[in-house]
């Protein structure tokens, strides 16, 4: 359920750096009222399975959810240690270094959407306003202890 310049953006990184990104699938009923069900969130789990460890990009700045985040967290829920290495990154700092380093970054971005999700529930928006639009949402359950 991601935009194509999503997986375009994806494919650049895999092409750049010369890796392979490993798919879970994660299909189910997804529409802008049934988004981050359990075929999302159990895709991660099956992802994790086995790891001692997870990389996350989340930031502080993001959200109020966020605001407490921490370099190295332990993760309860799934028995595994997060590092969430931007996490005091800000949106300046991210931006600063997509630059400097000349990252491919999503094309969405120069088209209002600051935070990109699944297309059926993201739409242009500063800071996270576009996620989950017109909804009450924060998270979608993979960053939820």
């Amino acid at each position: 359920m991601l935009f194509p310049e999503t997986l375009a953006t994806w494919r650049a990184f895999e092409q750049r750096f010369g890796v392979d990104v490993e798919v879970e699938d994660a299909t189910g009923d997804w529409s802008a009222s049934n988004c981050c069900g359990a075929a999302k969130v159990d895709a991660l789990e099956r992802a994790l399975a086995g790891a001692d460890a997870w990389i996350t990009g989340i930031r502080r700045e993001q959200s109020p959810t966020r605001a407490d985040a921490q370099p190295v967290e332990y993760d309860e829920r799934r028995g595994l240690w997060k590092y969430n290495p931007i996490v005091d990154w800000t949106e300046k700092d991210l931006w600063r270094r997509i630059a400097e380093r000349d990252l491919p970054y999503n094309p969405l971005h120069d088209q209002g959407y600051a935070s990109i999700g699944c297309a059926p529930c993201t739409a242009p928006g500063a800071g996270r306003e576009g996620r989950w639009a017109e909804s009450e949402k924060t998270e979608c359950g993979i960053h939820v202890a």
